[in-house]
């Protein structure tokens, strides 16, 4: 007030305060500048770095495999985040402030709750791996549990990051079955190639695909070139199973109700498969006669031999999208007909001699 009478633009007086006064507050109000301005400046720093700290929260967030979770010490969700797209986003106000058994399965949930208290008493990282059902469809998950250490008034918690593993696990099975069926193959192939005796070395690799494949019946059948019409199975392979029932026999009827172009299908080498989920009414009779659920008809015309066909049968659906498996049937019907191939020229080449 004194300086705003003494420099302001209707200034009538002078400083009627010692001159030390006036320093003196001219001090005062720029330290107390510097203090505001420092405090300003610090607050700005803290709100920028907690503007970045969410900023990596909600990166995190979204980068996560799918699922985070914080437990307390009691067991109890205290918070959940799940990115966008994943099948918990819908879920996260149903988890929060909920104990962990009205979470998870109830045998699931006893090991939740044991890892959480094994970490809070060793301070250390627990992994669990887990399988649990979602929309109908199984998955597979990894938990990481690790420490949250306490700040004040607040006791310690137990952050849990799941991992779905359910496409690597598919994929891992995936391989593993590719180099059993591969296996079964090469070994199937190695019988043909070793064994001199016809009937033996059929046999032989008839039992050796369908052990490998996981079949039912394997069946080797020739139509006789006479025009009679006869269809006979020369051999066969059955799996020694109760649930193994039917006919277990393919006749021309049989075919023909299947397709009409069945003969020129299997003059080319080509394939006939029926799967019940998705057979006619019709087809499904078949199945039902033979006590499959899956039939794969493979069509062999060796050079000197009769036309023929090879029937793979399974009492448990086989997948459309199995292509390995369906590979593997075909792969091994090729050989059997180089098979016949050779057995039927040496046979010739005996007679000529």
């Amino acid at each position: 007030w004194e300086l705003r009478d003494v420099i302001g633009p209707d200034a009538t007086k002078t400083i009627s305060q010692p001159p030390g006064y006036l320093w003196m507050f001219v001090g005062v109000l720029s330290v107390t500048s510097l203090y505001l301005a420092a405090t300003w400046t610090e607050l700005r720093r803290r709100e920028d770095q907690s503007r970045s700290n969410e900023e990596r929260l909600r990166a995190f967030v979204h980068a996560l495999p799918d699922l985070a979770l914080v437990f307390r010490a009691d067991g109890v969700c205290a918070e959940i985040f799940a990115p966008l797209g994943s099948h918990f986003r819908d879920q996260i106000d149903t988890f929060r402030n909920q104990p962990v058994e009205e979470i998870y399965p109830p045998d699931l949930a006893r090991k939740f709750r044991e890892t959480i208290d094994e970490v809070i008493q060793t301070r250390d990282l627990a992994i669990v791996r887990y399988a649990i059902s979602i929309d109908g469809a199984d998955h597979i998950y990894e938990g990481r549990f690790a420490p949250i250490e306490p700040s004040e008034n607040q006791s310690t918690a137990v952050m849990v990051v799941s991992y779905d593993l359910t496409e690597n696990q598919r994929a891992r099975n995936d391989l593993q079955k590719r180099d059993l069926l591969l296996n079964s193959l090469t070994e199937a192939e190695s019988i043909l190639l070793r064994e001199k005796r016809f009937h033996t070395g059929i046999r032989a690799s008839l039992e050796c695909i369908g052990k490998g494949v996981s079949q039912d019946i394997v069946q080797l059948y020739r139509l006789h070139g006479d025009g009679s019409g006869v269809i006979e199975c020369t051999h066969e392979w059955e799996r020694d199973l109760p649930f193994v029932y039917g006919s277990l026999r393919i006749t021309e009827t049989n075919l023909k109700e299947l397709s009409v172009d069945w003969k020129s299908t299997f003059e080319m080498g080509e394939p006939l498969e029926i799967h019940y989920s998705s057979a006619s009414e019709q087809s499904r009779s078949f199945l039902h006669q033979l006590g499959m659920r899956s039939l794969t008809l493979v069509g062999l015309s060796p050079r000197g031999g009769d036309l023929g066909f090879m029937a793979f049968g399974s009492s448990l659906e086989r997948g459309e999208d199995d292509q390995h498996t369906f590979s593997v049937l075909l792969a091994i019907s090729k050989s059997i007909q180089a098979y016949m191939e050779t057995h039927f020229s040496q046979s010739e080449l005996e007679r000529a001699k």
